[in-house]
């Protein structure tokens, strides 16, 4: 499938006529050689299909830069194997949408609760606002300048 690495290290998808829904995908392993011709052949030895997809190859395309693909197989050996992608196919089919965290727990922005608004305190009150801008707080502090 088409995807790339920013500089930055994000992976991308270019090519979005590529992208299928889990559901779609016949996920397989890649067959062995015949023989040693097989492995020099400009074209597959065996058939593919429009909806096959070859988890072994993950790692191959994940490896540039090289630092990329040392990375990604030291933190996600799993996502390159057809076991882990089969059972992500059996999970969606049975409705387990699984969260995944690009980050361990500790690396992740959290954000504060905030407090419950008061209820005692006036609708009115609550909608009050700052100024969206200097010309704006100008005009509104200063009477003498507001425009008329």
């Amino acid at each position: 499938k088409n995807f790339g690495v920013t500089r930055l290290g994000s992976v991308v998808f270019y090519d979005y006529d590529e992208l299928a829904l889990l559901s779609e995908v016949n996920f397989r392993a890649l067959p062995p050689p015949r023989d040693d011709d097989d492995e020099m052949l400009d074209q597959p030895w065996f058939s593919i299909g429009a909806d096959d997809v070859f988890p072994e190859e993950f790692a191959t395309y994940l490896r540039s830069p090289p630092m990329v693909g040392e990375v990604f197989s030291e933190h996600h050996p799993e996502i390159a194997t057809l076991d882990f992608w089969q059972s992500m196919k059996q999970r969606n089919r049975a409705g387990d949408i699984p969260d995944i965290f690009p980050y361990p727990a500790a690396l992740r922005l959290h954000t504060r609760p905030q407090p419950a608004p008061d209820p005692a305190t006036p609708a009115e009150a609550a909608t009050t606002r700052d100024p969206a801008t200097p010309a704006e707080a100008a005009t509104t502090r200063d009477p003498a300048t507001r425009a008329h």
